[in-house]
C-alpha cells in the first residue's frame, strides 16, 4: 500500500467533484474521502502496519479505542506499535503480529483488553506491504456466553441437588433428559434412562396410565399434577407429579417437561395417624381381643408395614402367635404356617422374645442376611425367612401399667420401606393402644365374674332369707288366729307389727331378687290383656296403708275410656303392678305433707302413668343418677326413709323390659313427677 496515508484519512470535507477517478494507467482510483468513509462505517476498529509495525493508519473506532485507553491516535501515525504500546498491550499480542509478519499467515487472538474493560478480538491479515489489524468488540456474546454458562451452571446445580426427580420427553413419551433423582426413582443412571419410554421400566398398567396423563397434557396445553403410587423392581413409592409442555423456538409443542416429588413419607404418616385412628375403632368396639388385635395387624398392612404379627405373652408365661397379617393371602398363610412350624420361646435372645422380656422397642433399619442366619432355628428356618424378602424390621412391646403383655413386629419387604427410630412413635402408640385392649378385656372378664358372684350370692342369700320369712309370717298368722290358743288385744298388736315388718322385709328381699334377676337377663315377662283400671286399683291398695300411716292423700285421677270402652293394653300386669307400686312407695317415702297423684293417659299408641307428689323434690343434676342401683340423692334420707336404693332402678329395668321407659321431672321442694310410657301392645319375652 505505497500511496498509504499517513495519519487518519478525512472523513469529512467538501466531496470531489468525480470521487472516481482514474490512475495514470487508466484504473479507476478511489478517492480518499470515499474510502475514509467507508472503513469509518464498519463495526470492527482498524489498523494498518507495515512490517516493522509502524502505524500508517486508524479508522475512527480504532482512534476512539486508543483515547479510550489514554493513548493520543494523532502522536501513534508513523510510531511503532509494539514500543509505543508495549506496556498495554499484551505478550501474545504481539507475538501474533510477530507471527503473522514472520509467516505471512492471518492471525486470530482474543483476549481481555484490561484498558478498555472489553472483550477484544482481533486479527491481523498480512498482505504484500502491509499489516492490517481488525479488532471487534466481543464484550456483549461474552456476556451472553457467561450469562448462559451461569444459566447453565445454575441449572446443574438445580438438577443434581434437588430431591425431586426433574425430566424432558419428547412427544412420544421418550425421555430426552432427566437428573440423577429421577434415574434413580427408575432404578437406573441418566445414560439408561435417556431415549426410552416409561414402558420399559414400568408394568403395562402403570406406563399406560401415565401416558394418558402426557397426551392429556400434550392436547390441552395443561399442566396436570397428580399423586400416584409407582411400583418399580417391586418397590413402591408414591410420587407428585406436575407435567407440562415444553415448546420450542418457534413456539410449537416440542414435548413434556415434568417434576416428581417423593412423598412416600408423607403418605405414610397419612396412613399411619388413620391407621391410629381407625385401629383406636375397633379395640374400642369390642373386648374379644384376639380378634381385634387381629384385625389391627391387618389395618398395618400396608399402611405401616409389609407384614405384621402380633404376639402375647400367656398367663403361665408362654408366648402365642395371635396374628400374622400380609396382603397377599397365599404369603400370609405361609408365614403362619412357619410361626406354628416355629413358635417363639421366652428368653430368646433375639427378636419379638428379647422385647417381652426387656419391654423395649427394637429397629432394624437394614436386615442382613447374618441376621436372618442367627435368628433361624436351622436351613428350612433361614430359607423360609429368606422367602419372606425383609429388608427392615421394627418390633415394638405391647404395654400398660407396667406389665408388657406381648409385642408387635412389623417388617418391610417388598415396599423398599427402611424403618428408623422416628417411625417408633406411631408403632408404640399402636402397641400401647393393643396392650389396653387386651388389658381392659381381662379388667371386664374379671369385672363379669365378680359381678356374676354378687348375682349369684344376692340370689341364694335373698332365697334363704325367704324361708325363715315365709315361716315367721306363717306362724304369726296362727298366733293370731288363736289356733295355739287365746291371744289378747296388746298380743294382736304385737303379732300385726311383727307381721307387717316381716312383709315388708319379704318385700325387700323381692326387690333384690327382681334386681339380680333383671341384671343377670333371667327376668321374664308374661304378657296377656288387661284391663288398666283394675291393674291402677291393685296398686293403690297396697299404698294406702303407708300413705295413710304418714298422712298423705293419695289420689287415683279417672282412668281414660276411649270409645266409652274401659281402656285395655297387653302387658305384664304383675310388672306394671310392681312397677307402679315403686313409684308410689318412693313418692310416700320422701313426701312429708301433701298429695300423691296416680293419673293415666293415652299419648298416640302408648299408654302413660304419671306418679306425682308434693315432696322434697330432686335436684337436675342428680335427675338420672337416681335411676342407678343403690343410688339415693341425700343418704341421710336414705337412712330416714330406708329401703334398698334399688326400686327406681328395677322399675326403669322393668319398664324398659316391656319396651317402655320411666323418667322424671322434678322441682326441688315442689315435687317430683316420673312418668311410665309402655307400649299398649308389649314385646313378648324373648
Amino acid at each position: 500500500m505505497s500511496d498509504a496515508v499517513a495519519g487518519p484519512l478525512p472523513r469529512y470535507g467538501p466531496p470531489p467533484a468525480h470521487p472516481m477517478s482514474t490512475d495514470a494507467s487508466g484504473h479507476p482510483a478511489v478517492s480518499p474521502t470515499l474510502l475514509a468513509g467507508a472503513l469509518d462505517s464498519l463495526p470492527d476498529a482498524v489498523t494498518v502496519v507495515d512490517f516493522g509495525f509502524r502505524v500508517l493508519y486508524l479508522n475512527a473506532l480504532a482512534a476512539q479505542y486508543l483515547r479510550d485507553a489514554g493513548v493520543d491516535p494523532g502522536a501513534l501515525i508513523g510510531k511503532r506499535l509494539d514500543v509505543e504500546l508495549g506496556s498495554i498491550l499484551p505478550e501474545d499480542y504481539l507475538e501474533a503480529l510477530r507471527r503473522a509478519s514472520a509467516e505471512g499467515i492471518a492471525v486470530t487472538l482474543e483476549r481481555h483488553a484490561i484498558p478498555l474493560g472489553r472483550w477484544i478480538e482481533t486479527r491481523i491479515v498480512p498482505s504484500r506491504d502491509v499489516l492490517t489489524l481488525y479488532s471487534r468488540d466481543l464484550t456483549k456474546r461474552h456476556d451472553a456466553e457467561r450469562r448462559a454458562a451461569e444459566s447453565n451452571a445454575l441449572l446443574h446445580a438445580i438438577l443434581t441437588s434437588t430431591s425431586d426427580a426433574i425430566f424432558v420427553k419428547d412427544l412420544e413419551g421418550r425421555y430426552l433428559a432427566i437428573n440423577s433423582v429421577g434415574a434413580a426413582a427408575l432404578h437406573r443412571t441418566p445414560d439408561e434412562v435417556i431415549g426410552h419410554l416409561d414402558a420399559e421400566f414400568l408394568d403395562e398398567r402403570q406406563s399406560a396410565e401415565l401416558r394418558e396423563i402426557e397426551e392429556e397434557v400434550v392436547r390441552t396445553g395443561r399442566t396436570i399434577q397428580r399423586e400416584g403410587m409407582i411400583v418399580v423392581d417391586g418397590v413402591r413409592r408414591w410420587y407428585l407429579i406436575s407435567r407440562g409442555i415444553w415448546r420450542d423456538a418457534r413456539g410449537a409443542a416440542g414435548g413434556i417437561v415434568g417434576m416428581a416429588t417423593n412423598i412416600t413419607e408423607r403418605r405414610q404418616r397419612e396412613q399411619a395417624n388413620s391407621l391410629l385412628a381407625e385401629a383406636g375403632r375397633v379395640l374400642a368396639e369390642s373386648l374379644d381381643y384376639r380378634i381385634t388385635l387381629n384385625t389391627v395387624a391387618h389395618l398395618a398392612v400396608p399402611a405401616l408395614a409389609d407384614w405384621c404379627s402380633v404376639l402375647i405373652k400367656t398367663r403361665d408365661g408362654a408366648l402365642e402367635s395371635l396374628a400374622v397379617a400380609h396382603t397377599d393371602a397365599d404369603r400370609e398363610q405361609a408365614a403362619r404356617e412357619m410361626v406354628e412350624r416355629y413358635p417363639n420361646v421366652p428368653d430368646t435372645p433375639t427378636g419379638a422374645s428379647r422385647v417381652v422380656s426387656t419391654g423395649r422397642s427394637e429397629v432394624y433399619t437394614d436386615v442382613s442376611d447374618d441376621l436372618l442366619a442367627a435368628v433361624a432355628r436351622d436351613a428350612d428356618h433361614l430359607a423360609l425367612l429368606r422367602e419372606i424378602g425383609m429388608r427392615s424390621a421394627m418390633i415394638v412391646p405391647m404395654r400398660a401399667h407396667g406389665r408388657t403383655l406381648g409385642a408387635i413386629s412389623l417388617i418391610a419387604a417388598e415396599s423398599g420401606r427402611r424403618f428408623t427410630e422416628r417411625d417408633l412413635p406411631i408403632a408404640e402408640e399402636l402397641a400401647r393402644r393393643s396392650a389396653l385392649a387386651i388389658e381392659n378385656a381381662e379388667l371386664f372378664e374379671a369385672a363379669a365374674a365378680a359381678n356374676r358372684a354378687k348375682s349369684d350370692f344376692l340370689a341364694s342369700i335373698s332365697h334363704e332369707l325367704r324361708t325363715p320369712l315365709n315361716a315367721i309370717l306363717g306362724y304369726t298368722q296362727l298366733l293370731s288366729d288363736g289356733i295355739t290358743g287365746p291371744v289378747n288385744d296388746a298380743q294382736q298388736h304385737q303379732l300385726k307389727r311383727v307381721r307387717a315388718s316381716a312383709t315388708h322385709l319379704l318385700g325387700l328381699i323381692d326387690e333384690v331378687l327382681s334386681f339380680t334377676r333383671l341384671e343377670a337377663g333371667r327376668e321374664q315377662v308374661a304378657v296377656a290383656e288387661i284391663d288398666v283400671a283394675d291393674a291402677l286399683d291393685d296398686a293403690m291398695s297396697l299404698v294406702r296403708p303407708l300413705a295413710a300411716a304418714r298422712d298423705l292423700d293419695l289420689e287415683l285421677a279417672p282412668t281414660p275410656a276411649p270409645h266409652g270402652e274401659p281402656l285395655r293394653m297387653v302387658t305384664d300386669v304383675l310388672r306394671l303392678r310392681q312397677i307402679l307400686v315403686n313409684l308410689l312407695n318412693n313418692a310416700v317415702k320422701f313426701t312429708d305433707r301433701g298429695r300423691i297423684t296416680l293419673s293415666t293417659h293415652l299419648a298416640g299408641d302408648d299408654v302413660v302413668f304419671t306418679v306425682s307428689d308434693t315432696g322434697i323434690g330432686i335436684p337436675s343434676e342428680h335427675l338420672e343418677r337416681v335411676f342407678e342401683p343403690f343410688w339415693q340423692v341425700e343418704q341421710a334420707a336414705s337412712r330416714r326413709v330406708g329401703g334398698t336404693g334399688l326400686g327406681l332402678s328395677v322399675s326403669r329395668r322393668l319398664a324398659r323390659l316391656l319396651g317402655g321407659d320411666v323418667t322424671a321431672r322434678s322441682t326441688v321442694g315442689e315435687g317430683s313427677s316420673f312418668e311410665v310410657r309402655l307400649p299398649r301392645v308389649s314385646p313378648p319375652a324373648d
